[in-house]
């Protein structure tokens, strides 16, 4: 488990899924609430259960691997 600051989890996305997630973000209000309520937040916790939610939700849409989302949580 780690807690870390928003813009550090954020860091840990790679350009192009940042784009990606920013691309969806134009069109899907899921995706662009999810964003917005995380970088309001002081701290991410990886077990935080929004946080697994979130990160399925990008996987289902396509934008991140299953693969990708476990080393996220790491």
């Amino acid at each position: 488990m780690f807690i870390v600051t928003p813009r550090v989890f954020f860091a840990r996305l790679t350009e192009p899924e940042k784009v990606a997630l920013f691309t969806a973000c134009l069109s899907d209000a899921t995706i662009l609430r999810w964003v917005v309520e995380f970088a309001m937040s002081e701290r991410i916790r990886s077990d935080n259960a929004d946080l697994v939610t979130g990160l399925q939700a990008l996987v289902t849409a396509g934008l991140l691997t299953a693969e990708r989302q476990t080393e996220l949580l790491a």
